[in-house]
């Protein structure tokens, strides 16, 4: 039984650590996008937020949260 409970948590934890990737990796391609579109823009400073990027923001949070308390 505790096996099981340990395999599980492996496998979670695997699990959220790729999903952790691939969501960084995801917000640094939006970072990037966002950069060159507020270069493109006149010079000026963009402070767009890109409701993308604050999804995977929140989406990272939520993982590291879940992580440490497995």
């Amino acid at each position: 039984m505790l096996l099981v409970n340990v395999s599980e948590s492996d496998r979670k934890s695997d699990k959220l650590k790729k999903d952790n990737e691939e969501l960084r990796a995801r917000l640094h391609e939006l970072k990037i996008d966002s950069e060159a579109n507020a270069e493109n823009a006149d010079g000026g400073e963009n402070n767009f937020q890109d409701e993308d990027i604050l999804e995977a923001q929140s989406k990272i949070a939520a993982q590291k949260k879940e992580y440490n308390f497995l």
